[in-house]
C-alpha cells in the first residue's frame, strides 16, 4: 500500500478523532491542548495503520470499515493516552486508560456516539473518494 495512502488515511482519521475528542467535551484551550494534541497524533497513526480497511467496496467493504474504524480508535487513543499522561504522567497505563475512556464515552453519551459513526463513516466514504473506488489490498 502506498505510503501516500496510508498518509492519507492517518489525515482523515486525526480529523475524526479531533470531532471526537471535541464531542467529548475538550475545548481549544491551553489547558486541553496536552490532551487534544497527542488524540490528532494517535488518531493519524491509528488512521495510518489501519488504512486498508477503509474505501472498499459493498457490504464486505463496510464491514471491514467497521473493523477498521475501531482499530484506528483504538491504537489512537492507545497513543493519546501515553502521550498525553492522562494517568499520572506518560505511563504504559494511558495505553489501556485512553482506549477505555474513549471506548466508555462512545458507549454512554449520544453526542459522541454519533460523532463518531459520523466522522468514521466519513473517512470511509472520502478515502472511497480518493481511490475512486480502485480496490487496496490491505
Amino acid at each position: 500500500m502506498p505510503l501516500s495512502y496510508r498518509a492519507l488515511a492517518g489525515t482523515f482519521c486525526a480529523i475524526a478523532g479531533l470531532v471526537v475528542i471535541f464531542a467529548m467535551g475538550a475545548e481549544v484551550r491551553v489547558r486541553d491542548l496536552d490532551l487534544i494534541l497527542p488524540a490528532g497524533c494517535g488518531a493519524f497513526l491509528g488512521g495510518a495503520v489501519a488504512a486498508g480497511f477503509f474505501g472498499r467496496l459493498g457490504a464486505e467493504g463496510c464491514a471491514f470499515a467497521v473493523i477498521g474504524a475501531v482499530l484506528a480508535t483504538a491504537l489512537g487513543a492507545a497513543v493519546g493516552g501515553i502521550v498525553s499522561g492522562i494517568w499520572q504522567g506518560p505511563t504504559l497505563i494511558g495505553a489501556v486508560y485512553g482506549p477505555v475512556m474513549v471506548g466508555w464515552a462512545i458507549v454512554s453519551l449520544p453526542g459522541v456516539a454519533v460523532a463518531w459513526v459520523l466522522s468514521m463513516t466519513a473517512v470511509h466514504v472520502a478515502m472511497y473518494i480518493a481511490t475512486q473506488g480502485r480496490a487496496m489490498s490491505a
